[in-house]
């Protein structure tokens, strides 16, 4: 699971330091840090009892105006997510388990294998919403999800596209409405979220799809450059104050009744955020699992 390059490092009163040095995008960020908890767990059968990671997230800290995130002086991580007091008792044979996914990288297999009941109650302690993300979360359910009678209805149509495809194959948007048309036949009443970083995709699947909506601008950001990377398109200030949004996106992604998606870190992460794998169309390598 997570990036196969990371820096960690342990201090004597058992706080776990993170490096990251790929500074990659929220979710990334966020699988180096899950691995290096696991990593300490595998190496002292105990969890660390806080973090030095104010080099992590650097791209959305606007608190460091520089552009060497190894001197970073603040973090940004509880802007995010929080700490809960879950405690987690690492058994033999979870701790076997952990060992056996320290350098499984998820996020490009099929989910369907992915043992969830291992990895979520980290991401639980870890990497609940913060105050802030928890906030804008209850504002968009008020918005766009109790009008269409909760989540029971709702698909999402998740394509994470831009720059990915230099590191996945990813389909078409007529592979994805066929999929989508394959699941409405099956489901009559299918209200579709459409969410993706492609404007592209926003218009085509949202005017295809009657039944359908999408979030705001206020909410997401989107380009039309299938090379770029979102995030290097904004300030730091921008990119934090939307990465805040997207958290909150993503756990209203995880709750959808049926998901369609394509394969990278931030459809892992709704996964993270389910629990499971149930109702999901994932495209992986040219075909659906």
């Amino acid at each position: 699971m997570g990036e196969q390059v990371n820096v960690w490092s342990f201090a004597k009163d058992g706080i776990l330091e993170v490096v990251n040095p790929s500074n990659g995008g929220i979710f990334s960020s966020s699988t180096t840090i899950l691995r290096c908890i696991f990593e300490y767990g595998n190496r002292y059968n105990s969890l660390p009892k806080g973090f030095l990671i104010n080099t992590m997230y650097f791209i959305y800290n606007p608190m460091e105006t520089h552009t060497d995130y190894k001197v970073s002086h603040t973090e940004v991580y509880s802007h995010f997510f929080e700490t809960n007091t879950d405690d987690i008792v690492i058994t033999e044979q979870q701790m076997e388990r952990m060992k056996n996914i320290l350098h499984r990288d998820y996020q490009f297999d099929n989910y369907k294998t992915v043992p969830f009941s291992v990895i979520c109650p980290f991401v639980r302690k870890y990497f609940s919403p913060s105050e802030e993300v928890r906030a804008i979360l209850m504002e968009m359910e008020r918005t766009y999800i109790e009008p269409r009678g909760g989540y029971e209805n709702i698909c999402l149509l998740f394509y994470r596209g831009n720059d990915k495809a230099t590191e996945t194959p990813i389909c078409s948007y007529e592979e994805m409405k066929e999929k989508a048309e394959e699941l409405q036949r099956e489901h009559p009443n299918l209200i579709f979220l459409v969410q993706s970083d492609e404007t592209a995709f926003l218009n085509e699947m949202t005017q295809h799809f009657a039944n359908s909506f999408r979030f705001s601008d206020e909410y997401i950001c989107h380009i039309s450059d299938k090379s770029t990377a979102v995030q290097q398109v904004f300030s730091k200030q921008k990119n934090y104050e939307y990465a805040k949004k997207y958290i909150a996106i993503t756990y209203i992604m995880s709750k959808c009744k049926h998901i369609i998606f394509t394969t990278g870190n931030c459809s892992i992460w709704t996964l993270y955020f389910r629990g499971d794998c149930e109702n999901v169309h994932q495209h992986l390598d040219g075909r659906w699992v």
